[in-house]
């Protein structure tokens, strides 16, 4: 009967895992058990062995499977240490529908973060943004305080396919480099959402204050301009932002929610372009000196 308890644990754990390979609502259901809910739950029972274990000086065998089973549910403390952090392991095969899309500039742009690996996209950890871009015209992350100083401010930002649009937010203040994100709820900064043909939606974010030519209802075509490259929300420097998602904005509540755990990131890459279709990102950091190791792609007509 002691086994029935740790046992039990062990199968809810493993299938948590097992879900978030087929991705969907169970897939985001067990990345939230996983990275919210199993640590504090691995760390309640690493607390209880060693109490138990140091008040009756012996370790049973329930007692040392459940300390073993504690283990890797504590693993996803770690990765905010950038320590054994993984990708959201969601299939891209078994992800629908994937969309291809024209880079959202004529400029070239560099992929800072892109592709399905954590080494060359930080964003593959969330649900939401298993597939996402952060694009950048040069130069960049040099270190410079002025936001004109970098290639992407201001730069125009084109509709990188067809669609209706589903939410157009304005207003919100380019920060300065180094300033930090006061309000939470707005990790999108100002930002256009385009409902597309296959029912799903595509967000650009960060874009500058007081830029954005569109509103909701609006019917834009592709290569049509949506506004200008900005520095507004969670931004470090000024960029372009590109994710695909399954849920509707207008149904959840408030910016906070495409960014984290509650929605479902789509396969999104690029065509009319030169360079890959999908393009990984990186960034080296050597002697002190940040330096951009992610493709160049560049718009290259209708296709």
């Amino acid at each position: 009967m002691r086994w029935i308890g740790p046992v039990f644990v062990a199968a809810v754990f493993l299938a948590s895992w097992l879900a978030t390979f087929f991705g969907g609502r169970f897939g985001i259901g067990g990345w939230i058990l996983i990275t919210a809910v199993w640590p504090l739950v691995g760390l309640v029972m690493l607390f209880w062995f060693a109490l138990v274990s140091a008040i009756r000086r012996r370790v049973t065998r329930t007692r040392g499977f459940s300390a073993l089973l504690a283990l890797p549910m504590v693993w996803p403390l770690a990765w905010a240490f950038g320590l054994g952090a993984v990708a959201y392991p969601a299939s891209e095969a078994l992800t629908r529908p994937s969309v291809a899309v024209r880079p959202p500039s004529d400029s070239p742009l560099r992929v800072v973060w892109g592709g399905s690996g954590l080494a060359h996209n930080r964003h593959a950890s969330s649900p939401g943004q298993r597939w996402a871009y952060d694009l950048v015209v040069e130069p960049a992350v040099t270190g410079a305080r002025s936001l004109a100083d970098y290639g992407c401010f201001g730069t125009p930002v084109l509709a990188p396919i067809g669609g209706v649009v589903a939410l157009a937010s304005d207003g919100a203040p380019d920060l300065a480099i180094g300033e930090t994100l006061a309000d939470p709820a707005g990790l999108l900064g100002n930002h256009v959402v385009l409902k597309l043909e296959t029912g799903t939606y595509l967000v650009i974010a960060h874009l500058k204050k007081g830029s954005v030519r569109v509103r909701t209802g609006d019917v834009v075509a592709e290569s049509q301009v949506l506004g200008a490259c900005g520095n507004s929300g969670n931004s470090s420097e000024p960029h372009i932002h590109l994710h695909h998602q399954r849920q509707n904005p207008n149904i959840l509540q408030g910016d906070l929610n495409f960014g984290v755990n509650c929605v479902e990131g789509l396969p999104l890459t690029f065509r009319s372009l030169k360079g890959p279709e999908r393009p990984r990102g990186g960034i080296e950091v050597r002697n002190n000196q940040v330096r951009l190791t992610g493709d160049t792609i560049l718009y290259d007509g209708p296709g």
